[in-house]
């Protein structure tokens, strides 16, 4: 894992990504994954371990996932 975010092509892709799909306010997340507790608790997990490694992402990760479940609870 540790390799992948050393790969500066892969955090760009990811920070584009998540940037664009939150900025559209277009949830990246399904509702039936929304709904899943190990889905939410694996995002959790992997919020905490990505601000270890790389605070922007894990910023990122956050709003794109707080966003779809904003949006979801709103329909």
């Amino acid at each position: 894992m540790d390799n992948i975010l050393e790969n500066k092509y892969i955090v760009s892709a990811v920070t584009i990504f998540l940037i664009t799909s939150t900025g559209l306010l277009k949830p990246i997340f399904s509702e039936e994954l929304l709904n899943n507790e190990l889905f939410k608790n694996s995002i959790i997990f992997g919020i905490f371990y990505m601000s270890n490694e790389n605070v922007t992402i894990s910023i990122l990760l956050t709003i794109a996932y707080l966003t779809s479940l904003h949006i979801y609870t709103n329909i």
